[in-house]
């Protein structure tokens, strides 16, 4: 008994020291991007809304950056394709996130500084602050009320997004930040958002201590499993070093939100793909991540729930999955994420009393499986996987586990 509560106390010191969620999972934590929900061409025929659920719908990619909502150096904008997912978003009680950066061609300091969309949609700061400014000040007037997390610039931390410098970085931010708060003082504003590669995360850092803290009320990263040696848990290693930017700055108590997260299509099957999702998923919230946008609903080289996104109901294993882990974690307290070897196993509570436990191996194999004993776990525990299929707990207690997480949960779990 001694041990046991020895353990118990070093968990939640660790869970203090590291500023673990200890709240419910919440269904806004929950995010996606769609591709091609709205077509280009007038007058912009809708597609089909996804067959999943989420509340956070974060618009990049999705032709409306500021080079392409005013294209010349005049006062005409073209906002019909965003009247629209404005439209849309509240249709579906979402709630949009909104990437306001790149330069136009004609407003950018280095106009030659190309981004990785080309030409016309610049890398580099604009030339005058005024021009960013008067931007700022028109899509936050039109959009006041209903649009409300604003989101400065895409991937700073990488040249083919930004070829500023921190210090410039925060200027802009500076500068939106007052005009989104003078327009609307509910508006929050997400600090440009990192890769959240090791290598070049130190750039937040610098963002920050320039000071750029003093103008944002979230911290937003991004985290993807990139190689195919990789696995979802180095995501652990991002927030944590995050959190330690937070500390140094001061800053502990702004959130953090993963406004873009997946992995290579190339290295995953399907399985994998939505044992990813899982994973990500469970994780990321315990270790402080307080939102979390998978990219996408329908990316052809990304993440891809669906076969064809005229027709919803051809949902894949990766969409049924986004859709269980929902329902496995929303409503849910996690207690705690143990580690034995490399088996995790996360403990999940209801409000109601009830328990579940998640079980994985982290690994980016979903062939390689190995034998968990439930004898630990109670009589009355049910066994349901993440394409949502119920089973049976075998009468010896033996049941495979593998990269794709299994729930282990009492019966009034889902009550």
């Amino acid at each position: 008994m001694k041990r046991i509560i020895i353990i118990l106390i070093i968990s939640n010191l660790l869970c203090f020291f590291l500023f673990c969620n200890n709240g419910y999972v919440p269904a806004s934590y929950f995010g996606l991007h769609v591709h091609r929900l709205v077509k280009k061409e007038p007058p912009h025929k809708e597609r089909p809304w996804p067959s999943v659920p989420f509340k956070t719908w974060r618009l990049w990619d999705a032709g409306i950056c500021w080079p392409e909502i005013q294209p010349y150096n005049s006062n005409e904008y073209n906002f019909s394709m965003l009247d629209k997912y404005v439209e849309m978003a509240i249709e579906h009680s979402v709630d949009i996130v909104i990437n306001i950066g790149l330069s136009p061609k004609w407003a950018a300091k280095r106009p030659g500084d190309k981004s990785g969309y080309g030409e016309n949609l610049t890398a580099s700061e604009p030339k005058n602050i005024n021009d960013w400014k008067k931007y700022v000040r028109t899509i936050a007037q039109r959009y006041k009320g209903k649009i409300k997390y604003w989101e400065i610039w895409n991937e700073p931390d990488m040249s083919m997004f930004f070829t500023g410098s921190p210090k410039k970085m925060v200027e802009l931010v500076k500068e939106a930040s007052k005009v989104l708060k003078e327009v609307d003082p509910d508006n929050k504003i997400i600090s440009p958002s990192v890769t959240g590669y090791l290598i070049l995360i130190p750039w937040l850092n610098s963002f920050l201590m320039a000071g750029g803290k003093d103008y944002i009320d979230i911290i937003g990263t991004h985290f993807y499993v990139w190689f195919k040696s990789h696995t979802p848990e180095k995501v652990v290693t991002t927030i944590n070093t995050i959190k330690s930017y937070q500390k140094n700055n001061k800053i502990e108590d702004k959130p953090i939100w993963n406004t873009e997260c997946g992995y290579r299509q190339e290295n995953v099957d399907e399985e994998l793909g939505a044992g990813y999702i899982a994973r990500l998923s469970v994780l990321q919230w315990y270790y402080g991540v307080d939102r979390v946008m998978f990219y996408a609903w329908n990316n052809k080289k990304i993440i891809k729930m669906i076969e064809n996104d005229e027709k919803p109901e051809t949902i894949n294993k990766i969409g049924i999955a986004f859709k269980e882990v929902q329902e496995w974690l929303i409503g849910s307290k996690i207690e705690n994420i143990k580690k034995q070897s490399n088996i995790w196993i996360a403990e999940l509570s209801r409000q109601n009393g009830a328990k579940a436990v998640m079980i994985w191996i982290a690994v980016n194999d979903s062939k390689r499986l190995k034998d968990f004993n439930t004898e630990k776990y109670k009589k009355g525990f049910n066994l349901r996987t993440l394409f949502h299929e119920d089973k049976k707990i075998p009468q010896n207690k033996i049941i495979k586990i593998g990269a794709v997480p299994v729930l282990l949960y009492e019966k009034n779990f889902f009550n």
